[in-house]
């Protein structure tokens, strides 16, 4: 795309590394993952080469920080994983700019803390207005006071336990970043002491992941990601905790996307009659049936979808994840319009599928 640029960067964002070293020992997934595919023999190769060197690496540095975590409560707290995949600990960090993370003023701090919040918020809210911010030095509407908080969650669909969580955090925000800021000044020579575990991965990843062409071909000339904007300055960040992702952050700080060092890309090129699988396995629920004839009169967002189906905005955001892994869907990024995402049906994958079955039909 023309009207886009990038700058790749090959030094790590500690801070988002901090923030999935946490949410990965919290989850458990590194041990799912493993214990997911280590008897199927396509995947031999990778658990037993790079994903075996990943995971002696994170167990030699979460060896070295469990005692710190174990003393911060707050980053326990903040860093749990919820239904979709993120945690409130790991949206700050995409919140606040690289190069502004070692020196928060009090003031950025605050609004950083409440702009993650907010993007949290927004995708549960049948309307989101209240929680969209434009400007680098802006709060969200929601968030102006506590009393406009706890309004605005009163409409939104979630236990009073996790309302707490959003207004502890709101009240608590000095104190959790400067628990988390400890953490990574801490985590940071850890890291770096243990690298040569994973020394010719990262090689490796450095010229196949971070390479110009490679970011181009998956974000901008694939068929599952458009972004409509007249300018965009973007910013590539290698990650290695975030280790299974792909995954681009509008934000009005700054538009990022993250990749893992040593992503499953590689197992993700699977035969078509697999693709065809994962695809009708997606399909194969009635309220994502619906979701995809919503999708396939026009593009719409979350909160659209919600309304028309008449379910919660997080219900619809659970189900967009199964159907964009599966590439039923693809992603539209208006940053004109305060950066939303809309998605709409991937006409491509449902070509191969017709193509698929005919085949199996002849």
């Amino acid at each position: 795309m023309d009207n886009i640029t990038f700058e790749v960067k090959k030094e790590f964002y500690w801070a988002f590394e901090a923030a999935c070293l946490i949410k990965l020992y919290l989850s458990g997934s590194m041990e799912e993952l493993k214990k997911k595919h280590e008897t199927d023999e396509s995947y031999a190769d990778f658990f037993n080469g790079p994903f075996h060197h990943l995971e002696s690496y994170y167990h030699a540095v979460l060896e070295e920080m469990k005692p710190s975590l174990s003393a911060s409560p707050l980053l326990t707290y903040y860093g749990q994983q919820s239904e979709d995949g993120k945690s409130l600990l790991g949206e700050i960090a995409r919140s606040i700019p690289i190069d502004e993370f070692d020196n928060l003023t009090a003031d950025q701090s605050r609004i950083y803390a409440f702009q993650a919040i907010a993007s949290e918020l927004s995708d549960l809210a049948a309307d989101d207005t209240p929680f969209t911010f434009d400007g680098k030095e802006e709060i969200p509407p929601a968030l102006t006071s506590l009393t406009t908080l706890l309004e605005s969650l009163s409409s939104l669909p979630l236990e009073d336990s996790e309302k707490m969580k959003f207004m502890n955090l709101y009240q608590n925000y000095e104190k959790v970043l400067a628990e988390f800021k400890a953490f990574t000044a801490e985590l940071i020579p850890v890291m770096k002491k243990h690298l040569p575990l994973i020394e010719e991965d990262l090689v490796h990843a450095e010229e196949e992941s971070l390479s110009h062409s490679y970011i181009n071909e998956i974000f901008f000339q694939s068929s599952l990601i458009s972004i409509q904007s007249e300018a965009c300055q973007m910013i590539a960040l290698p990650s290695i905790f975030d280790y299974n992702s792909l995954s681009l952050y509008m934000r009005a700080s700054s538009n990022v996307i993250t990749i893992g060092r040593k992503p499953l890309l590689d197992l993700k090129k699977k035969q078509q009659f697999e693709k065809t699988h994962q695809l009708l396995k997606a399909l194969g629920d009635p309220t994502r049936l619906r979701i995809m004839q919503c999708l396939s009169k026009r593009k719409m967002y979350i909160q659209e979808l919600a309304r028309e189906l008449k379910l919660t905005p997080a219900t619809i955001s659970h189900h967009m994840t199964t159907l964009f892994q599966a590439e039923a869907v693809t992603l539209f990024v208006d940053e004109m319009n305060a950066k939303k995402v809309f998605y709409e049906v991937n006409k491509e994958t449902l070509e191969n599928l017709k193509t698929t079955l005919t085949d199996l039909e002849g």
